[in-house]
């Protein structure tokens, strides 16, 4: 047997993961904010990536994108049936609790896609990888992926409700 054969048998297994596609991730806690300003789209595509940038698994990356999809669901559900039941007037309770209701649901789907992240964060952050700060991104991905939550959520009512 060659010396070449022993050494790829001994060598760290740890070592044949492939490098990331993209750039370092984000800390996970920043997702928080993505969540809170941005709501379910914004910080579902930004686990997304992210999870892609930690080497997730592909089924981790699929369950991001199925948590995601169905708290954009949940919110469209929510703010359907707000729509619905509120008069012209719109100063019931339920017009002054539907913000309040679509962010507890983008901060639940939070805790879940953080939790679906956790272990491949861990596993990059043991390595001693790299991360970053990324708050022009985060800002960005807040802003833009909020309004088109907010434009999809309008058009989706609108095409509903007479």
């Amino acid at each position: 047997m060659s010396s070449s054969q022993e050494d790829d048998l001994f060598s760290p297994s740890l070592q044949a993961i492939p490098e990331r596609r993209s750039g370092p991730p984000w800390p996970l806690g920043r997702q928080i904010w993505i969540a809170f300003f941005g709501g379910t789209l914004a910080v579902t595509v930004m686990a997304y990536i992210n999870s892609r940038r930690l080497n997730a698994s592909r089924r981790v990356c699929l369950a991001v994108l199925g948590v995601g999809a169905a708290a954009l669901l949940a919110t469209l559900a929510l703010d359907l049936y707000l729509d619905a039941s509120l008069e012209p007037d719109a100063t019931s309770v339920m017009a002054r609790i539907a913000p309040y209701a679509n962010r507890a649901i983008a901060l639940i789907a939070y805790l879940i896609l953080e939790r679906l992240q956790r272990s491949a964060d861990r596993i990059h952050h043991f390595r001693g990888g790299e991360y970053d700060s990324g708050w022009m991104d985060l800002l960005v991905a807040t802003i833009g992926l909020g309004g088109l939550q907010y434009i999809l959520t309008r058009i989706v009512s609108s095409l509903v409700t007479p």
